[in-house]
């Protein structure tokens, strides 16, 4: 999705400290059974570094699946069968900091000059991707309790929604690239915010 836009956003810190363990915890599975998202919705920011044990069935998997850290999920490339998915692991306690009003998430790819000298008499340059995506979250105003300028390049976790405060949403760990503040704390102020997803931008319907 290149382009993803929403009414409301909300910033949250991650609580200082070491993350909280968690093991064997239930998943919730999509209609497909690809998608596995731990159940308890306490537990969804899982550290970027966090090392998170996987099993179906009761036995370790290690291939066929790949992580979703914000949101708390497990995405296989098809589905492993019926039985249960367990995860084991670290989360953080993370609390809503600061909200983005009408805010748009944009992608792109990374490109670089190329050189072909064996084209024509002269050779040409070329444009080609080298396969990084980078990501831009943007808002026009914000409202937040805390200073974020004293923020700038920390990691926070959002939550992106689409409509309202509940319901369809992207989540992200994201870095604060950006602040500008010019209204006292409370207040809704009428300036660019921008954040880096680090680890990509994660659908959820509910």
């Amino acid at each position: 999705m290149g382009i993803s836009t929403g009414r409301v956003a909300g910033i949250y810190m991650a609580a200082v400290g070491t993350p909280t363990a968690f093991s064997a915890k239930a998943t919730t599975a999509n209609t497909a059974k690809t998608e596995f998202t731990i159940t308890d919705d306490t537990m969804r920011a899982w550290p970027l570094d966090a090392v998170i044990e996987v099993k179906y069935n009761g036995s370790v998997v290690t291939t066929g699946f790949v992580l979703q850290r914000a949101g708390g999920k497990v995405v296989f490339a098809t589905t492993p069968g019926n039985s249960a998915v367990t995860v084991s692991g670290t989360y953080s306690t993370v609390t809503e900091c600061a909200g983005m009003y009408g805010w748009k998430r944009t992608s792109s790819f990374k490109e670089q000059d190329v050189t072909d000298f064996t084209a024509g008499t002269a050779g040409f340059e070329a444009h080609t991707a080298v396969g990084l995506e980078q990501n831009a979250l943007t808002c026009q105003s914000f409202w937040q309790d805390t200073t974020l300028q004293d923020s700038v390049g920390d990691l926070f976790y959002v939550k992106c929604f689409i409509s309202s405060v509940t319901g369809e949403r992207f989540e992200a760990w994201a870095l604060l690239t950006g602040a500008d503040a010019d209204a006292g704390i409370g207040a809704v102020i009428e300036s660019p915010l921008t954040l880096v997803p680090t680890d990509g931008f994660y659908y959820s319907a509910s």
